[in-house]
């Protein structure tokens, strides 16, 4: 049998475990979004718009800031400072948001 190696990445432990196919881990990627599939899953699943995410900015020149790379935007990407405004208006954890975005990558085109 094919043995697999884990590294724990706080820890440093090493441990050794059989290798079948059940235990190997299935690394997703979380590709970019275009903007039309992204704010209409924002707004379908969160109940959120454009201007929700830019209202929640309280500094004008930020605001403004936002406003342009919002409208400038070819892409989304997870760790975008945007994702991250959204996920922080609406309280949710990363783990959450990696579950919403791949959901959407799969059913929003």
């Amino acid at each position: 049998m094919t043995k697999q190696i884990i590294v724990d990445a706080m820890t440093g432990d090493v441990s050794e475990e059989d290798f079948t196919p059940e235990t190997f881990p299935i690394v997703t990627a979380f590709l970019p979004i275009e903007p039309t599939p992204f704010w209409l899953a924002a707004h379908e699943l969160l109940q959120l718009k454009k201007s929700d995410v830019l209202n929640a900015i309280a500094d004008p020149d930020e605001r403004y800031e936002a406003e342009l790379e919002i409208e400038g935007r070819k892409t989304y990407r997870r760790d975008d400072p945007m994702v991250i405004k959204l996920a922080q208006l609406k309280g949710y954890p990363p783990a959450q948001m990696d579950d919403l975005w791949l959901y959407v990558q799969q059913h929003y085109r």
